[in-house]
């Protein structure tokens, strides 16, 4: 049996010659990717569907290598929080050196959590990743990665601590990490970024940086683009955030991260990574905006 022409002998040949344990669990492990592409592809739930959508474009491609193709079905798992998810990391996280994405990939090795490295708990201090991306660096799957060693599912510094969020501090860490820092510090008088202790330093919040890159973004390589446009630059590694000024209370401030099938959906919208009330690591966009979708604005690096 097939779903949208991929059966499961497909799956593992797919699956063939990557770090899995064993012959067992790559039968196991399409198995259960067959079985969830065909719940998705039966059931009339949008995101299941869009889902199965995603695998079977990307199992389809047949320029993707195994390593790419596990890296992108990972991303796949919105949150990371299903079975399909555990099962892909507990077979592509078994040592370094077996790992089919090689030693660098950001997912932990031995233990499925992401290292955190060089990323204090405390959100006011700057971070030193040891995963970094900058202009003649860019591609999809290492943007993914950068993103993916902030865990920000997980990772202290962007637990909300009562009314506190932390989606700015995020943005912040992702881009100081592009190559395209968007600063947390700043000069409140000509929008300079500043350093962490400087004493003519102001703290940016969700709302500020909105209006930082209204004003002064375009000096610091940011311009503002289409949704559509905003996915196709990000899906070719290129930093890009979106940012919702709220007048009446705290704005929000998003990364826009490569979409798992390389497409852009306008039903759901660009895909996201975030801080805030929200911890996600991948999620489209309309699963956090409503209403207020429309007053989103989105920024690239140049």
């Amino acid at each position: 049996m097939s779903v949208s022409g991929i059966d499961q002998t497909y799956l593992l040949q797919q699956l063939g010659g990557t770090s899995t344990k064993s012959t067992l669990s790559a039968n196991l492990f399409s198995k259960m990717l067959f079985d969830e592409m065909k719940a998705g592809a039966n059931s009339e739930n949008a995101e299941a569907q869009a889902d199965q959508d995603g695998f079977s474009g990307l199992l389809s491609d047949a320029t993707k290598v195994n390593g790419e193709v596990l890296l992108n079905l990972l991303s796949l798992s919105i949150g990371g929080e299903s079975l399909f998810s555990e099962a892909l990391a507990s077979l592509i996280g078994t040592d370094a050196t077996s790992n089919p994405l090689g030693s660098s990939y950001a997912y932990g090795a031995t233990n499925g959590t992401y290292s955190t490295s060089g990323i204090p708990a405390e959100p006011w201090k700057p971070v030193m990743p040891s995963l970094t991306s900058h202009a003649g660096n860019r591609s999809a799957r290492q943007y993914a990665q950068v993103i993916n060693q902030f865990d920000v599912e997980k990772n202290k510094r962007y637990a909300p601590c009562g009314d506190k969020t932390y989606c700015n501090i995020f943005v912040w860490d992702v881009t100081r990490a592009m190559g395209a820092e968007i600063p947390h510090y700043f000069n409140v008088k000509n929008g300079a970024p500043k350093a962490y202790g400087d004493s003519d330093a102001n703290q940016m919040s969700a709302n500020g940086m909105c209006n930082w890159l209204k004003k002064h973004g375009q000096d610091y390589g940011w311009h503002r683009v289409s949704a559509s446009k905003a996915q196709s630059l990000a899906n070719q590694g290129k930093p890009v955030v979106t940012a919702w000024k709220n007048n009446g209370g705290k704005g929000h401030v998003q990364m826009v991260c490569p979409s798992a099938d390389g497409r852009y959906n306008a039903a759901r919208g660009v895909t996201v990574a975030q801080a805030g009330s929200t911890l996600s690591r991948y999620t489209p966009i309309t699963s956090i905006f409503k209403k207020s979708l429309p007053e989103v604005v989105y920024y690239a690096h140049s």
